[in-house]
């Protein structure tokens, strides 16, 4: 392709092209870049006619290369707009300062005390790696689990091997298009102040003829919130949600609670002076759930206050301390943020609201769907607190929908059959009933449970039906202020 000078200047004030023009000779018989002393030599070589031309080449940073060829002078124009990529790392990156950032990048301080999840990013970065479908990644999970903290590492890890990384904050739908504007004009394609709908075709027209991209979509409530904004193309997306139907638009990874000596390292990387044996005793306080851990490190740095007070204190007042120490990073304390979603899903499912009370009296495990059914046919329709679940008890699909719902709030883990609620947000819950309230849920589920009849434990065929109950039956007598016996039902089995 022929191009005059001025058609070079026009392809260089494009924006966002960064060319940054620079120019080497190379003898066309070796194909070597000439130093600045034989490239004098070389042209007075020229001139005397003693060596055949000199191809002159103008290199650009960048890829997506076309070659300008005229007048003996060959021109290799950049049309990405983007450095050329380098290779891909899948070590962590080094220390700040050693390692610069993309280019075009918005994500907030990485948290220094990052512990664990080393098996969860390896995964991440195997999957996008392959790409494909698998390039759009959705971590999803309750509450408190960790899931923005665990992107937002991968993104500081990697970031060598992107030239845009870009945080969307997703929660409110109606907000990521002022988002993708900023995108759009940090990238250079849009003006300051453009309408949405320009920045989303701009930015995805953009991003899909391009790589080493990341954009990161946190707190997404469901697929259709988010699909008309993910562009096309080899780039990387990192999704987090509490909902887990992603299916159809991303591979899923579901991010549980911490490992055990997972959570002992994240307390004793933020607490000096704190032994792995109290560690342990407080992660098993805390049932492992890395908000709560970060919440229990920032208060014992910052009151000083010893483990065996947190522990008791957690122990008494339990509501109170899980609202302290909010860890940088975090929007909201526990106890803030269950009260919060608790909130929201009343308004959007009275009856989700009825299971995620009844379950908040259980024990924190695995509870079968079955017995929330039971629990709730044996209500009196006229207890207000369960009288949405009731009305529908009887009809599977509102029912599942509603106990789905409990999931997608990030208040439980619902999987096929069961319902569990971490032990921490049962408690916020209970505090949060009115002990009136309370006493009729005791109530009712203790009648419930009365019923229940696993089958004869000497027969070992039942043993797995009891497994499930009996935590259960337990809780039930532990959160009732008077404790009926069960002689109705069957005897329970020895623990021993």
């Amino acid at each position: 392709m022929w191009c005059s000078m001025s058609a070079l200047r026009t392809a260089h004030s494009r924006p966002f092209s960064a060319m940054a023009v620079r120019s080497t000779r190379s003898d066309p018989r070796t194909s070597a870049p000439m130093t600045e002393a034989s490239q004098g030599h070389s042209s007075a070589a020229e001139q005397a006619g003693n060596l055949p031309p000199v191809t002159q080449r103008v290199h650009t940073e960048g890829h997506g290369m076309s070659a300008v060829v005229g007048a003996g002078v060959q021109v290799n124009i950049s049309t990405s707009g983007l450095p050329a990529p380098r290779p891909a790392s899948n070590q962590a990156a080094p220390p700040a300062g050693e390692d610069p950032r993309p280019q075009v990048w918005n994500l907030r301080p990485r948290d220094r005390s990052f512990a664990g999840r080393s098996a969860e990013l390896a995964e991440l970065r195997a999957r996008l790696s392959s790409g494909g479908v698998a390039a759009v990644q959705a971590v999803y999970g309750i509450g408190g689990v960790g899931k923005t903290q665990l992107v937002l590492e991968y993104a500081y890890r990697h970031r060598a091997d992107y030239d845009v990384v870009w945080w969307i904050s997703a929660e409110q739908p109606g907000l990521i298009g002022e988002q993708f504007s900023a995108l759009g004009t940090s990238l250079g394609v849009l003006d300051v102040g453009a309408d949405s709908t320009i920045a989303q075709s701009k930015v995805r027209d953009f991003l899909g003829i391009r790589e080493r991209w990341l954009l990161i979509f946190d707190n997404v409530e469901k697929p259709e919130d988010l699909r008309r904004w993910l562009p096309d193309g080899v780039g990387h997306v990192l999704i987090t949600s509490r909902g887990r139907n992603w299916g159809e638009i991303a591979q899923t990874v579901e991010l549980n609670l911490l490992p055990r000596h997972e959570a002992v390292e994240l307390l004793t990387l933020r607490l000096v002076n704190i032994s792995a044996v109290e560690a342990d005793r407080i992660a098993e306080d805390l049932g492992d759930l890395p908000l709560a851990l970060a919440q229990a490190a920032s208060y014992l740095a910052e009151s000083g206050m010893s483990t065996a007070d947190y522990r008791q204190s957690l122990n008494e007042e339990t509501v109170g301390v899980l609202d302290e120490g909010r860890p940088a990073g975090y929007p909201h304390s526990l106890a803030a943020a269950t009260i919060l979603n608790a909130s929201a899903l009343g308004a959007r499912d009275t009856a989700a609201l009825a299971v995620l009370h009844l379950c908040a009296f259980l024990a924190p495990e695995p509870i079968p769907t079955d017995l929330v059914v039971t629990i709730a046919a044996h209500a009196d329709r006229h207890l207000d607190a369960i009288t949405p679940l009731a009305q529908i008890i009887d009809k599977p699909f509102q029912r599942q929908r509603s106990i789905s719902a409990v999931g997608a709030f990030g208040l439980a883990r619902v999987e096929l059959g069961t319902i569990t609620v971490h032990r921490l947000v049962q408690a916020v819950l209970r505090d949060q009933i009115g002990p009136v309230v309370a006493a009729e849920l005791r109530t009712c589920i203790e009648a419930a449970l009365g019923t229940v009849n696993p089958g004869d434990p000497r027969n070992s065929a039942n043993w797995p039906r009891w497994s499930m109950v009996l935590p259960h039956l337990l809780a039930a007598n532990r959160h009732a202020p008077r404790t009926r016996a069960y002689a109705s039902g069957p005897a329970m089995p020895s623990s021993t």
